[in-house]
């Protein structure tokens, strides 16, 4: 991939559009001149999943992630040949190789990663398998002959997912390093390897959609789980946002800080350029476009303002207070 100084398993991959690798301040136009891709997006096709999560730099750590993953040995591993990893006993052999191999990696250093964890998921469907066929052609585009690495489907949560781990050190002295624009890259890959196998699948960056705030970070939303499931500590940053939305509320913080007002003017932008090329379709002489400007029409409609944590909050405890009061109510009415 162009930017980078030494190879490290992307510099053959296609350029991405401009509005998709250069974020917010690029322009829409692209899609203007691509009716099949905003027909998709405003029908609101489901997004694919894709984030990279831990990164072990322990043996003991490897081990924890690929015993996480597979189960303890109670689901097989699939790695970069197609060959099946069963049991305790494979799982300890992939990791010791692993690990010996980073021993005589020169550019390792001491808390070098031995592998990225990737999480992978789309919709709920009847025929998961398709889930891991898309996963695997994904992983061959990317990795193929680059990088080993393992992958695994979970059924048993309410949304199947694939997890994979990357090993850190790959072939020829290759160090896998993804950065934001190359998950992009991945996503979209991910969405056209689920189109490959008959799923209508999307991969827009979040202002395309007119979304607002991004998901939470991986490793906030595994120290709220933590707190949440009986923890001791609070996270700080959770702290601080109740903080926050009760000043909101309170009328003591009122004014926007300067991401939400950011948030605001980037949807109303994006609102603005759908709402306009809706118009044009429905204008236009042609049944399919005037269906296209009716459905983004839609669209527009449906955007709802962007909220940061703290004006979220702020609203589901301010949902709370009011549902208390109607009940208090109803009890001094019997």
């Amino acid at each position: 991939m162009a930017g980078f100084t030494t190879p490290r398993g992307f510099e053959e991959a296609p350029a991405t559009p401009m509005w998709r690798r250069f974020g917010p301040g690029a322009a829409l136009d692209p899609l203007r001149t691509d009716p099949a891709r905003l027909g998709s997006i405003a029908a609101r096709t489901p997004e694919v999943f894709a984030r990279f999560g831990g990164r072990p730099r322990t043996a003991q750590a490897l081990g924890a992630h690929l015993n996480y993953i597979a189960r303890r040995g109670a689901l097989d591993l699939e790695d970069q040949d197609g060959c099946r990893l069963r049991g305790p006993a494979d799982l300890k052999a992939l990791r010791e190789d692993w690990v010996a191999a980073a021993r005589f990696d020169s550019q390792s250093r001491a808390n070098s990663p031995l592998a990225h964890a990737l999480t992978l998921s789309f919709v709920a469907m009847p025929q998961p398998e398709r889930l891991e066929w898309a996963v695997r052609d994904l992983l061959q585009n990317e990795l193929g002959g680059r990088f080993d690495y393992v992958f695994v489907r979970h059924d048993d949560t309410a949304l199947p997912h694939v997890h994979v781990s990357i090993r850190s050190q790959g072939h020829g002295g290759a160090r896998f390093h993804p950065t934001p624009q190359d998950l992009s890259r991945w996503r979209a890959g991910f969405a056209e390897a689920l189109q490959r196998q008959g799923l209508a699948a999307e991969a827009t960056p979040r202002w395309v959609r007119g979304a607002g705030r991004r998901s939470e970070p991986y490793y906030l939303f595994k120290l709220r789980q933590a707190w949440l499931e009986g923890g001791p500590v609070e996270p700080r940053i959770w702290r601080q946002a109740h903080r926050d939305a009760a000043r909101l509320l309170a009328r003591a913080d009122p004014e926007p800080r300067p991401w939400e007002a950011q948030m605001r003017s980037r949807q109303a932008r994006v609102a603005k350029a759908y709402g306009d090329w809706a118009r044009e379709l429905q204008a236009d002489g042609s049944l399919e476009n005037r269906r296209l400007g009716e459905t983004l029409a839609r669209f527009v409609a449906g955007l709802r303002a962007p909220e940061s944590l703290r004006q979220s909050l702020a609203r589901e405890l301010e949902g709370a207070w009011q549902a208390r009061q109607r009940t208090a109510e109803r009890e001094r009415d019997r």
